[in-house]
């Protein structure tokens, strides 16, 4: 696919990658400033659990928006696009897969959330990084259409995950935050 029709194809996503940055960094926000409220409770060694949820979420919220970046650049190019998500994508996995056996390992992974919840909150967000890695190879291989429907699926992924981490952590932070000052 020639360079000109790529960029045709990319700048057809415009909307989705408005809507997905925007909502990703919306939602960074918000829990920046909520957290904030309670960053004593993500200090405390005991509550390990909310620091890992809230650092996941903004990770995904962060790739989001990095994404979105990329594909809302005016000279957006199948190339740099396709190695960027590749190398994104096996980054993160090979971030998330050591996190996931320490889940499984840890005597204390279930302490704060419940075993089954932590392995939850890590193998959607690989999957989403899989989707993404899998649109790099797609968009590498000139499979753009295929690629860039890849990418949607990671991004949703990514974003659908970070906000139900967000609003679970939230509501954890706000549980104990209200136990501690009984």
């Amino acid at each position: 696919m020639d360079p000109a029709a790529f960029a045709t194809l990319a700048r057809s996503w415009h909307e989705y990658y408005i809507l997905s940055g925007t909502a990703a960094a919306t939602l960074m926000g918000l829990l920046f400033v909520s957290l904030s409220l309670h960053v004593e409770t993500l200090r405390e060694s005991s509550r390990n659990h909310a620091s890992v949820m809230a650092r996941s979420a903004f990770v995904s919220f962060l790739m989001v928006m990095f994404v979105s970046l990329l594909m809302l650049s005016p000279a957006v190019a199948r190339r740099p696009l396709s190695v960027s998500l590749i190398l994104l994508g096996l980054l993160r996995i090979a971030v998330s897969v050591p996190a996931l056996r320490r889940t499984f390992i840890s005597e204390h992974s279930g302490a704060a959330y419940g075993r089954g919840y932590v392995i939850a909150h890590t193998v959607l967000p690989i999957a989403a990084f899989i989707a993404l890695l899998a649109a790099g190879v797609l968009l590498a291989g000139r499979h753009a259409e295929d690629g860039l429907e890849f990418l949607m699926l990671g991004c949703t992924l990514l974003l659908a995950d970070a906000a139900r981490c967000a609003w679970d952590l939230l509501v954890k932070v706000g549980h104990l935050g209200r136990a501690g000052s009984r």
